[in-house]
């Protein structure tokens, strides 16, 4: 991956998890490359990634009303995973990954009643 663009793939993850504010983030362009390499340089899996880290966090915060005001922090949480599925579904299939097959509907299955000659229906 080229310096260019490493640095346009750093940007977007930080507009995609809303971290533009680059000298109060807690995310540094390092730590920031060092997802996009977990990811092999997928954009969307490393934002689901950081998003999930986000989601994690925010369980931490509750509901709550003061002065006249009420506000829901929990659903932060929630928030944050839905984006993460989200860019998950984008990002495409991971490699590594093992798929499961199975076929619906489910065929009756022959069970021996009797003996090993004798097959009836379930």
């Amino acid at each position: 991956m080229s310096d260019t663009t490493l640095a346009q793939d750093i940007r977007r993850l930080r507009r995609m998890t809303a971290e533009t504010d680059v000298e109060n983030s807690p995310y540094t362009d390092a730590m920031l490359q060092e997802y996009l390499d977990r990811a092999s340089g997928n954009v969307f899996w490393a934002a689901s990634e950081i998003c999930r880290e986000k989601s994690a966090q925010a369980t931490a915060l509750f509901d709550f009303s003061a002065d006249g005001g009420t506000y829901n922090r929990g659903e932060l949480s929630a928030k944050w995973a839905k984006l993460a599925e989200v860019y998950e579904m984008k990002g495409g299939k991971r490699n590594g990954g093992a798929i499961r097959l199975l076929k619906f509907p489910v065929e009756p299955q022959r069970i021996n009643v009797l003996d090993n000659r004798t097959e009836w229906d379930a």
